[in-house]
């Protein structure tokens, strides 16, 4: 018998074995994915960050902005799935 105090808005929950050992797996690598900012570190899957730089001479408007960095983001996602990797966010 077990004692589950949730509700539909706070749920709480039982684990198999399976999920149970999945999660201690997790709380054993997590800090090692986590910087001193707080933030994911992305080579601690074994990742590569790159920065890239566009010059260019003028833009007329933020918007021409944002769809270029959507493209460049698209081509880069669309790049990385064709060889098999998925290691591309989408964050701003």
């Amino acid at each position: 018998m077990a004692w589950l105090d949730g509700t539909s808005s706070e749920p709480e929950y039982v684990l198999n074995a399976r999920q149970t050992d999945a999660f201690l797996k997790l709380a054993d690598v997590l800090p090692n994915m986590m910087g001193n900012n707080g933030n994911i570190n992305s080579n601690a899957f074994g990742g590569s960050v790159f920065n890239v730089a566009v010059n260019v001479d003028s833009i007329s408007s933020d918007y021409d902005v944002d769809r270029m960095v959507n493209r460049i983001k698209e081509k880069l996602y669309d790049d990385a799935s064709y060889r098999n990797v998925n290691t591309l966010s989408f964050m701003r």
